[in-house]
């Protein structure tokens, strides 16, 4: 069990939140605050998948996985790629 403020850097690489899904809890601003900003170091930075972001399904999961963390974190910056396998852009936070 790592002690609080003792990493520098997580990332998330998890499923996309479906309700009832395995990995949906882990996408709360309940586990974004009690999990992940305790654990990380005041400059540390987290990174999660966020799921399609294209022009016609950024609302899938990609909005409100970025509205969540930023009642969370003071700096939540956007990033997105196309990537062929997925046939969408796909997005980061």
């Amino acid at each position: 069990k790592a002690p609080d403020a003792s990493f520098d850097i997580i990332v998330g690489d998890l499923a996309d939140p479906v309700y009832g899904g395995p990995c949906y809890q882990l996408y709360t601003q309940e586990f974004y605050e009690n999990v992940v900003k305790r654990k990380l170091k005041p400059d540390g930075i987290f990174v999660t998948q966020s799921g399609p972001c294209g022009h016609l399904s950024h609302t899938e999961v990609y909005t409100t996985i970025h509205n969540t963390l930023r009642t969370v974190f003071a700096k939540v910056v956007p990033y997105a790629a196309h990537v062929p396998s997925f046939a969408d852009t796909w997005g980061w936070q």
